[in-house]
């Protein structure tokens, strides 16, 4: 994900005969509050912040990490503390703090391996599962999954895995650990026509005690950003990838697109994406039993980022961050729709998070602005203007205590 050349595009026609839809906001008092980590902007070397937005006041607060660098996801913790997962520098260890930034504990990676950015924390609230991936795991191909006790800050039990680039984690209904491993390796050859080359992705199933229990390969050509399961147990995904503007690119998006390429690429900015431009990609669902089926495809599934599954409503939700574009799918309906994100107030969409055990959904600009939206109607529930520095992924704290 290379922030410093997002561009935001918007679309007031989302997909062939799909219209934008505009909803009213509907003020009310929520409770608790929203939590993520901003990122570290390289260019000005900020270090990362905790964020906190009072659902009910609209307060916000950034609370000081120390030093801390490349944060990335929060869960929490079974005593109200929460745990940090860094994700891009593999120098960069896991934190324990609690719901103010106060630094409790601190969980280092393996000399030569870096966290992949999420985590699950099993069903005692204690005992944290990590996935570390090499940083030589084009020679090694292979990573090390772990399970660390968050009191303590040390590794209790570490598994050998033959992931070479996970990244999203969940604990499942059954109680199994899901990893995504995408296998991206960025490519130096320019010959390629993609970015990133694509070694053998999956989806990895473990126990609590870390034994594999099952590999799930994906018939995809990108990389699988987040995972969610519903009620059925079936895992969703998007894909992401990313198209060179060379003569090979623009016979790959032919294949794909035809007629279309040319309008497709005159979207994009020259000066903003001078190398490569994002390539669409699908929606891909994984049954419980292990198939994976492509479920929507669109010209406007642009750099997909989270990804969540409300249990109340039954909705998927996913976020598509270059074409401001929130899709969502219903377990009633059975299949992909669309809202502009402009609709909710927000221009590029990236962390989504249920409201408790409510219909209710957050959405965060990378910028600027917060939305709760309900995922029955994906109407526009609340509005906050207030900046978010660069947060990725939302946490909801049932908590309404602000310091």
């Amino acid at each position: 994900m290379r922030l410093s050349r997002r561009h935001f595009l918007q679309f007031s026609v989302l997909t062939a005969g799909t219209p934008a839809l505009l909803f009213a906001s509907r003020p009310q008092t929520l409770p608790g509050r929203l939590l993520g980590l901003t990122t570290l902007d390289k260019q000005s070397h900020e270090v990362s912040s905790l964020f906190s937005l009072s659902l009910s006041t609209g307060q916000h607060k950034f609370y000081a990490l120390a030093d801390y660098r490349f944060g990335h996801s929060l869960e929490p913790l079974a005593n109200g503390s929460w745990v940090t997962i860094p994700y891009g520098d593999d120098s960069e260890g896991c934190l324990v703090i609690d719901a103010n930034g106060a630094v409790q504990q601190q969980v280092s990676a393996p000399k030569g391996m870096g966290f992949s950015g999420h985590g699950a924390i099993l069903k005692d609230g204690r005992y944290a599962v990590f996935h570390f991936n090499r940083s030589d795991r084009i020679d090694t191909g292979g990573g090390e999954i772990v399970i660390a006790d968050t009191s303590s800050g040390k590794i209790v039990k570490r598994r050998p895995t033959p992931l070479i680039h996970g990244h999203d984690m969940l604990l499942s209904n059954n109680g199994h650990i899901i990893v995504s491993d995408d296998g991206a390796i960025e490519s130096d050859a320019v010959s390629d026509p993609l970015l990133m080359t694509i070694v053998k992705p999956a989806l990895y199933y473990f126990s609590p005690k870390l034994d594999l229990i099952r590999t799930v390969p994906l018939p995809i050509n990108g990389s699988f950003v987040h995972i969610s399961e519903d009620a059925s147990g079936k895992i969703t995904g998007a894909v992401e990838q990313y198209v060179r503007r060379t003569k090979g690119g623009t016979l790959f998006l032919q294949a794909l697109l035809g007629a279309d390429t040319n309008d497709f690429i005159r979207r994009f900015d020259p000066e903003v994406f001078p190398d490569d431009v994002p390539l669409p990609g699908p929606l891909v669902g994984v049954d419980a039993t292990g198939i994976a089926a492509e479920e929507a495809f669109s010209t406007s599934h642009l750099d997909p980022f989270d990804m969540v599954y409300n249990e109340r409503s039954g909705v998927t939700c996913c976020v598509f961050t270059e074409s401001n574009l929130v899709a969502w799918h219903s377990r009633n309906t059975n299949y992909w729709q669309y809202v502009s994100g402009t609709m909710l107030g927000v221009k590029t969409p990236f962390g989504l998070t249920n409201i408790g055990d409510t219909s209710l959904i957050a959405v965060n600009d990378f910028d600027r602005g917060v939305a709760v939206f309900d995922s029955v109607d994906m109407s526009l529930t609340k509005f906050f203007d207030v900046p978010t520095r660069g947060v990725k992924h939302l946490s909801f704290d049932a908590s309404s205590q602000v310091d």
